[in-house]
């Protein structure tokens, strides 16, 4: 296969993979929620004071959890709440790969709460303008020029559109 195939075909499967992250990711927001309606087994996000911050990465930090990996902006942590106690929230962060972070975090450390929902307006936002920029570069990335040769036969065949450039050593 020659190597602009291989490119091209690399291209197209970034693509695909950039707008299945895209309408994933774009279907839920984080709605501010009194923390008394917070319950185990939910998906949240949280504000903590400086204090509450510090202590949850220095746990991160012995624990060898990557820290590089979390959202630091702002104090806050994202994570499914395991249990809840009046004093105590215990939190799982995700980190890179399949590790996970056990963490207790004081409630009265918490200046914020909110809950990740299912959001369906963009839901339907993201969803379209993927599609749109799937079609923009199955569009403009690789179109054979006629007959019934699929692009891997023959590369010369091909019109393209340039969306961006790759250089190949």
């Amino acid at each position: 296969m020659p190597a602009t195939t291989c490119v091209l075909h690399r291209c197209r499967k970034l693509a695909a993979l950039s707008v299945l992250l895209l309408a994933v990711g774009g279907c839920f927001s984080y709605t501010t929620v009194p923390l008394e309606t917070v319950a185990p087994d939910q998906q949240a996000r949280f504000v903590l004071d400086q204090e509450g911050f510090g202590r949850v990465m220095n746990q991160a930090a012995v624990e060898g959890f990557p820290v590089q990996m979390m959202n630091l902006s702002g104090n806050r942590i994202s994570g499914r709440v395991a249990g809840i106690t009046a004093e105590t929230l215990t939190i799982q962060l995700r980190g890179a790969g399949s590790s996970v972070l056990t963490t207790q975090v004081a409630t009265r450390s918490i200046q914020e709460a909110a809950l990740r929902q299912f959001d369906r307006r963009n839901t339907i936002l993201t969803i379209g303008a993927g599609l749109g920029a799937a079609a923009l570069m199955i569009q403009g990335g690789v179109i054979p020029a006629g007959g019934t040769e699929s692009p891997d036969d023959n590369p010369e065949n091909m019109v393209g559109l340039r969306l961006f450039s790759i250089s190949v050593p």
